[in-house]
């Protein structure tokens, strides 16, 4: 599909005229037979629907099926280079909205439109994932593996750092009543070209409302091509925190193919790998590490870091936390769950009788310490084990398996441990409905940020008082990197952004 400057002139026109044939057809400097064919070809392509008319008069009917002014700019963007001075000139002399004139006098002012040809050499990184996601989209299950992979490839309107919320893609953002107003960067653009747009953050948010990720939605509306209104119920305090969370990516789908803005696209995926190569079109610098390869194959990884000489970052490395987690819905009472916590780490405290043998979930491909821990908490506790395949765990809601209590590895968000357990990763799906996490998760809709400190506080002590979580272990996964690199950032829950991988002899030109 190519809507093109007749595609757009056509538009334009008909935008305050009715369609007659022979007019259209002068204005697009074509016979009126040409015209006809042209709008079958564009009919075909599902750009517009076109019913020619019989008779005198030559009544026909036309609408479009598609955002004309934004596929345009798409266009444009992708074929600058085809264009000579009078032609741009005569593209932005067009009768089009001024919001539309702008982004294409913005982006012929900046040359964002052009792609980078200069030879260059790629550089390789590989690293592990247990698993490789069957299908990458942001409203999958989330986990770190996919989270992983989204970080790379895609981004989000909003940052969390931790002790602000920072971004790449937003201009300025402003609160009217209880309406959110973004205006966008104009320079970020789609692995394919495609400018980013309101249309498309639209259609992520719409997609983040029906699946209950955005609260209190009543209308989003996108009255340019860079601004977004979105009408709320109510002032949502942590919107910007919502938008900030791996679920948000921003992506765009074409014909099956889903596309991010972030530095890297995707390249291929198997069974046993993920092939990352940079974004063409990402905004800033090209990064060091061109090409990243996931592999879900520990021993094939571990040798190739030894062949190519990798080392440990020793100052930075991801952390979560192990624990485990009490279904509060069977009948463990608390007394139970209170004396199976103090297990963890008193394993040679009295032993006492328990009603009923527990019913304990245990995800196939887990490490080997899970194994060993769980064989000691049967020296003094009968235990069931539902052992089920990681992505079965994944996929399956914990309520379906029946079990009293499961083993958790969760990123470790320190600032917001309670919020992210609530709203990323299976934990929610046993404590969504209880007061504790519903009074969370309000407090962050309804107060500023001020108060949400507090009550993250109260919330991990209701877990505690309550014997619902048990804290077994803290985990790092340490980040290597070949010899011939150092340096890399992560986000504030531990995931590496592979693009900010320097080569040494860059960090020392710099020294």
């Amino acid at each position: 599909m190519e809507v093109n400057e007749r595609v757009f002139k056509m538009y334009l026109y008909l935008k305050e005229n009715s369609f007659e044939r022979n007019q259209v057809a002068d204005l697009l400097d074509i016979t009126s037979r040409q015209l006809t064919r042209l709008l079958n070809k564009w009919q075909d392509e599902g750009i517009l629907s076109y019913t020619s008319g019989s008779g005198r008069g030559n009544a026909s009917e036309l609408h479009f099926n598609i955002n004309v002014e934004q596929a345009f700019i798409n266009h444009f963007l992708k074929n600058f280079h085809k264009y000579d001075i009078p032609a741009l000139q005569e593209i932005l002399n067009l009768d089009m909205s001024e919001s539309a004139r702008k982004v294409l006098r913005v982006c012929i002012d900046e040359n964002l439109y052009s792609k980078e040809e200069e030879g260059y050499k790629r550089s390789y990184y590989i690293d592990y994932l247990y698993r490789i996601p069957e299908r990458i989209h942001p409203l999958e299950k989330m986990d770190v593996a996919l989270a992983t992979i989204l970080v790379n490839v895609g981004e989000r309107l909003y940052e969390d750092e931790g002790n602000a919320i920072s971004s790449q893609l937003v201009l300025f953002d402003e609160w009217q009543g209880n309406d959110f107003i973004i205006h966008l960067q104009r320079n970020t653009r789609f692995s394919n070209g495609d400018l980013l747009q309101s249309y498309d953050v639209q259609y992520c948010l719409e997609q983040l409302s029906v699946h209950k990720k955005l609260p209190a939605i009543q209308l989003i509306e996108t009255p340019t091509p860079l601004k977004i209104v979105i009408h709320f119920e109510e002032k949502i305090e942590h919107i910007k925190l919502i938008l900030s969370q791996d679920f948000a990516t921003l992506y765009k789908l074409i014909d099956a193919q889903i596309l991010f803005t972030g530095p890297y696209r995707i390249f291929s995926v198997d069974d046993t790998a993920v092939r990352l190569t940079m974004n063409d079109y990402y905004r800033q610098s090209r990064p060091d590490i061109t090409d990243l390869i996931f592999t879900n194959d520990r021993d094939y990884y571990q040798d190739y870091t030894v062949k190519h000489d990798y080392h440990i970052l020793d100052d930075q490395s991801y952390s979560s936390i192990d624990f485990i987690l009490f279904n509060p819905q069977p009948s463990l009472s608390f007394e139970e769950r209170q004396y199976i916590a103090q297990l963890i780490n008193h394993p040679d405290i009295e032993k006492r009788e328990m009603s009923r043998p527990i019913k304990m979930l245990k995800i196939k491909e887990s490490n080997e310490w899970v194994t060993r821990f769980i064989e000691t908490l049967q020296q003094s506790v009968a235990i069931d084990i539902i052992e089920v395949p990681f992505s079965t765990y994944i996929e399956e809601p914990l309520h379906t398996f029946g079990v009293d209590m499961t083993i958790m590895n969760e990123r470790l968000v320190e600032a917001r441990l309670g919020y992210y357990l609530l709203t990323e990763g299976k934990f929610s799906e046993w404590y969504s409905e209880e007061p504790e996490s519903k009074q969370l998760l309000d407090i962050y809709t309804s107060k500023h940020e001020g108060y949400w400190p507090y009550f993250e506080k109260r919330f991990r002590q209701s877990l505690r008082e309550n014997a619902w979580a048990k804290a077994i272990k803290g985990s790092t996964k340490q980040i290597y990197l070949p010899s011939t690199y150092k340096e890399i950032e992560t986000t504030l829950g531990g995931i590496p952004s592979y693009a900010s991988i320097k080569r040494v002899s860059e960090v020392n030109r710099h020294d």
